[in-house]
């Protein structure tokens, strides 16, 4: 049989237990609190910079579908300058029309590589 001292070790023991195990238990609810909040702060950056994304690629499709170029559409100006050159108009701006017409080609290009490029990512 154990005598009162004993006991009473035996209870400091246990309370001194007790107050390591509480300690560690409130040290891995902050590491676990910590964890969850730096995942839902990754989280939250990841549908940021996907919604920033397709907020670009809705922003490019826009810019291809309304751009016009020089040369792409059948306006009465383009028909007029179509006719000029078939008649002998004037050789400078037939240049200048074909140089708007493959600087508009190569900036539509470039735009529907970036879009191809975010498409793939």
């Amino acid at each position: 049989m154990k005598t009162f001292q004993q006991f009473n070790e035996d209870v400091d023991r246990l309370t001194q237990r007790r107050q390591q195990l509480r300690q560690r238990q409130l040290k891995q609810m902050a590491a676990h609190k910590e964890r969850v909040a730096a995942q839902q702060d990754a989280s939250k950056k990841r549908l940021q910079k996907q919604r920033e994304k397709e907020e670009l690629k809705q922003e490019i499709r826009r810019e291809l579908q309304t751009e016009q170029s020089p040369s792409m559409h059948q306006t009465p100006f383009n028909i007029m300058k179509a006719r000029e050159q078939a008649r002998g108009g004037i050789s400078h701006r037939r240049h200048v029309h074909q140089e708007l017409a493959r600087e508009a080609g190569a900036q539509q290009t470039a735009k529907r590589q970036r879009l191809n490029k975010l498409m793939s990512k």
